[in-house]
């Protein structure tokens, strides 16, 4: 069976670089994604339904605009001036049913010494039940910006992924080069379908991508058969989609 699999770090769903600084247009990013029929989505920067105005449940409303069931999966709660403002983190949406969905959060790490921003982060784990009857596992995550932060996720990721006993996607912004060392116990895990691009492998700042920083790996039993990233600017990075044919070879 094919699917079609994107990952999108949607900044909160703010128009990039729109002003105010507050505009959020969810139906406007339902807009752009509808163009590219995806079956299963990863978010990144996704706000939960908090006390703050801008808190709105962002994965629902979402979901309500494309039709498609979604897992809110909160990695921490945003301060604010009166209390807490609302929770912020991943989702995951799918045109398919949604099972056993899981909140598994990053440890901290201890040593904060560099300086750079640091915030509590999580990997949203589900099943995808598939209309044939199969199943593919999600891991949707947000890596942190410190090399102790992406030690810890990795971690977490890798325990994960060995325990999975179905196919299984993993995909997110993870802060990370390609190059970058700390990937190699996911690489020895799970393909990386950027393999099959043949064109922009760049992913941030989405008007002019210097790096890529997003992800889409998944394990025996998806074959890869396309993997590519818009040249769409509307949140900070581009989109990423790829599709895979489920147990069994692509034609």
């Amino acid at each position: 069976m094919e699917i079609r699999f994107m990952t999108f770090n949607v900044q909160h769903f703010h128009p990039y670089r729109q002003e105010p600084w507050d505009t959020i247009d969810v139906p406007r990013f339902a807009d752009a994604i509808r163009c590219f029929s995806p079956d299963i989505l990863a978010l990144n920067e996704v706000r939960g339904e908090g006390r703050h105005a801008l808190y709105k449940g962002q994965a629902s409303e979402l979901s309500g605009e494309l039709g498609y069931s979604a897992f809110f999966v909160p990695a921490f709660t945003v301060p604010g001036k009166d209390g807490p403002a609302g929770p912020y983190g991943n989702a995951i949406l799918s045109r398919h049913p949604i099972l056993r969905p899981e909140v598994v959060h990053i440890p901290d790490p201890e040593d904060r010494s560099n300086g750079q921003w640091f915030e509590p982060r999580a990997v949203g784990k589900a099943e995808i039940l598939l209309p044939d009857g199969q199943t593919v596992t999600v891991l949707a995550t947000h890596f942190g910006l410190n090399a102790s932060e992406q030690r810890n996720a990795v971690d977490t990721v890798c325990s994960l992924l060995d325990r999975i006993p179905t196919p299984v996607i993993l995909a997110g912004d993870f802060n990370v080069l390609p190059d970058d060392p700390v990937l190699d116990p996911i690489r020895t895990r799970l393909k990386d379908t950027a393999d099959r691009m043949r064109g922009e492998k760049l992913s941030f700042p989405s008007d002019a991508p210097e790096r890529k920083i997003d992800y889409v790996f998944c394990s025996d039993g998806l074959t890869v058969s396309f993997a590519h990233i818009p040249p769409l600017v509307l949140s900070d990075h581009r989109p990423y989609v790829a599709d895979f044919c489920v147990g069994g070879e692509s034609r």
